[in-house]
């Protein structure tokens, strides 16, 4: 049955976050920068209608940073439901080994998670392929799958072109799915070294970058899915190929706008 795991899925938080459902500490993060996930089914009034959720923000310690941080929840937050046996979290990843103008194989790597007591199977299907998968109580376990693209639109910053790649998880007692993510992605290969720099798709392209703080200007450091992605055409707008995110993750939303823009990330994890 959908709902045997309940997860409140924070974009970020700034910061040390300390997460309590019904009184009852459920979870903690640090960083306020990185998206983190508590689990709070155990702490839930099933029986009521009504839960209380509170997030405690810490951020005294000033200063602490070197530009302007904002405070407290400023990105999204997600109620997340699933059946104990799903697709665990970020546990989708696509992958192009081998790409030419011709044709391009896309590996496509799946995390199943088992968050309940009893063993559980599945069939796992991506583009029409599928694997049975079997997992005791607690247990995760990745399954990896293969396909072809003739005659692929390649990614790059003038041809932003993205595919999708649909996952299915069906749980075996049920015949019903459990999990189904769509996960889209550019048919792309890259290298780097000294003599050539940076090469795409067998070209040569030299790199117009910018760095790009978190804060949408007047709008403070509240991440308006509008704004990360206007931020992201003004750039490109402006001439720019690539963007540094300074400098630490930024949103899904801006990540996403990339790729879908035509913008190559640096995604930059903290600040030196």
């Amino acid at each position: 049955p959908i709902g045997e795991v309940v997860k409140l899925h924070f974009e970020g938080v700034y910061q040390k976050a300390e997460v309590f459902v019904n009184g009852k500490k459920a979870g903690q993060h640090h960083y306020g920068y990185t998206p983190f996930t508590v689990e709070v089914t155990k702490f839930l009034n099933k029986d009521k209608r009504e839960n209380e959720v509170i997030v405690k923000v810490d951020n005294s310690d000033q200063p602490n940073c070197r530009w302007y941080s904002g405070s407290g929840i400023y990105r999204h937050v997600w109620l997340e439901t699933m059946p104990a046996l799903h697709i665990a979290e970020n546990g989708v990843f696509v992958t192009t080994p081998v790409v030419s103008a011709q044709k391009a194989t896309v590996k496509v790597e799946v995390m199943v998670q088992n968050e309940g007591n009893n063993d559980q199977q599945g069939i796992v299907e991506v583009e029409g392929q599928q694997q049975e998968v079997s997992l005791k109580a607690g247990e995760s376990k990745a399954v990896s799958f293969t396909y072809t693209i003739n005659n692929p639109k390649l990614w790059s910053p003038d041809s932003p072109y993205l595919y999708t790649a649909s996952v299915e998880l069906k749980n075996n007692s049920f015949n019903s799915c459990n999990s189904l993510s769509k996960i889209k992605f550019g048919v792309r290969s890259f290298s780097f070294d000294a003599e050539k720099g940076f090469v795409l798709n067998g070209k040569k392209v030299l790199i117009n970058g910018a760095c790009v703080h978190h804060d949408d200007g007047v709008l403070g450091s509240m991440a308006f899915d509008d704004a990360e992605i206007r931020k992201v055409r003004q750039m490109k707008e402006a001439g720019f190929n690539l963007i540094r995110t300074s400098h630490n993750p930024t949103t899904r939303a801006f990540l996403d706008a990339c790729d879908s823009i035509g913008m190559l990330v640096i995604d930059e994890a903290f600040d030196g």
